[in-house]
């Protein structure tokens, strides 16, 4: 991609690309990165419909509750440094989730001051209880990190649900002190504010002191995420 080439024309190639793909079944790998496109293959061959609205079951309290009170340990542990980011990220239109191994959120908030995209999110259903991992809810940063145990982002039609199209999202795993993926951590946001991550980059250069933490160690990769992957002019 030339570097004259704005944030607006990639979207656009992308999205014509996964036009392409979901009419055809072929992709594009010189538009689409290979991440995104075997995931996106994975997802046909399992038959998910890109244009479904059912992006999740609605839990019962008792499955949200069962749900949460298996995940404990995981959450007890997480909580302060999810509570680190989401101080680092507020004001910033974005979000930050906790999935457990299987993709269900666990947690979800953001700042006082960021309140609409917790409106924005309950639109494509239910959060806590909700289902993300690949093969339910198509291609997306939680899904993918779970399913390959790397940190990845993902920006607009680079999903393989169209109602995901307005969004982006970075996720990274959350693994065990014996290397297992427990989880993983996800920044989420509505993707024209993309221009905003490499502040809070510059504002969340500090987390590389969490890698001491065994369970949570690869928490401290978030910010990284948009450095050289997108142009954001």
């Amino acid at each position: 991609m030339s570097s004259s080439e704005s944030f607006l024309e990639k979207m656009n190639k992308i999205k014509r690309a996964w036009k392409k793909f979901i009419a055809t079944g072929k992709i594009d790998t010189s538009v689409i990165r290979p991440v995104i496109a075997d995931s996106c293959k994975r997802c046909r061959l399992k038959g998910l419909d890109p244009y479904s609205n059912r992006h999740s079951e609605v839990p019962h309290d008792q499955e949200i509750e069962a749900l949460l009170k298996r995940n404990k340990i995981l959450i007890d542990v997480s909580l302060p440094i999810l509570k680190l980011i989401n101080e680092m990220i507020k004001g910033s239109g974005f979000r930050v989730d906790l999935v457990d191994k299987n993709g269900y959120f666990l947690k979800s908030f953001c700042g006082k001051e960021d309140k609409e995209i917790l409106k924005e999110s309950k639109k494509l259903g239910p959060v806590i209880g909700a289902n993300r991992s690949e093969l339910i809810a198509g291609t997306n940063s939680m899904g993918i990190a779970l399913a390959i145990g790397m940190p990845v982002q993902i920006v607009g039609p680079e999903h393989y649900n169209v109602d995901h199209h307005s969004w982006t999202c970075s996720a990274a795993p959350v693994r065990s002190p014996f290397g297992n993926v427990i989880g993983a951590v996800n920044i989420s946001g509505n993707y024209r504010l993309l221009h905003r991550l490499p502040r809070l980059y510059r504002r969340g250069t500090h987390f590389n002191r969490l890698s001491s933490v065994p369970t949570c160690r690869e928490l401290a990769l978030i910010p990284t995420f948009t450095d050289g992957e997108f142009p954001l002019d």
